[in-house]
């Protein structure tokens, strides 16, 4: 059916990039790649969701990182001791306000998806619009990021430019993907 499953995501991640195979980051990634909600994630949507895998693997060694206590989600207090590391001159006052705008929905800590969504919008190539051809979609991404531009990033946390296959690239990853050849990953092919 030329389109993916996170099935035969999860099992091409383990086979292909196994140093990629992190279940929360793969869940996410394929989660915002499939924009329409299919439950799916086709060959113009395919090259989107390795950026996210990529970029959200990042996002996680960051997260990690801040996360001392390990419970998945980042308290105040670690958020304000990672961010006193790596700048010293910021402000209790400063620090809350930053952390207020990273805790979207309000509860006190900063969740994974909370911090990826950050991190993306910190990336314009990550941003998924596919309206228009993919030309007009990256200058309409990169339009939308500079107008953000006022935002606050904490220093000491970098996005990092990445190396992303050209579509030729992705189609032939989809394609070795594809053990009998018919457009489409089957559940048996993954198992």
């Amino acid at each position: 059916n030329g389109m993916l499953s996170l099935a035969e995501v999860d099992k091409a991640v383990k086979e292909h990039w196994p140093h990629f195979n992190n279940k929360h980051v793969l869940i996410r990634a394929f989660n915002s790649a499939d924009e329409n909600g299919t439950g799916y994630v086709g060959k113009l949507e395919f090259e989107f969701m390795i950026r996210f895998i990529i970029n959200y693997t990042k996002a996680n060694r960051e997260f990690t990182k801040v996360d001392t206590s390990s419970d998945k989600r980042i308290s105040f207090a670690e958020f304000s001791a990672a961010c006193k590391d790596m700048d010293p001159s910021k402000s209790q006052s400063e620090l809350k306000t930053i952390f207020k705008g990273l805790d979207k929905n309000g509860g006190g800590y900063i969740l994974f998806e909370e911090f990826c969504s950050y991190f993306a919008s910190k990336n314009a190539d990550v941003q998924l619009q596919l309206s228009g051809s993919d030309t007009n979609g990256i200058r309409q991404r990169r339009e939308a990021a500079s107008k953000r531009g006022g935002s606050v990033q904490p220093k000491g946390i970098r996005v990092e430019a990445i190396a992303v296959p050209d579509i030729k690239k992705a189609n032939e990853l989809f394609d070795r993907s594809d053990i009998n050849g018919n457009g489409a990953l089957s559940l048996a092919e993954i198992d």
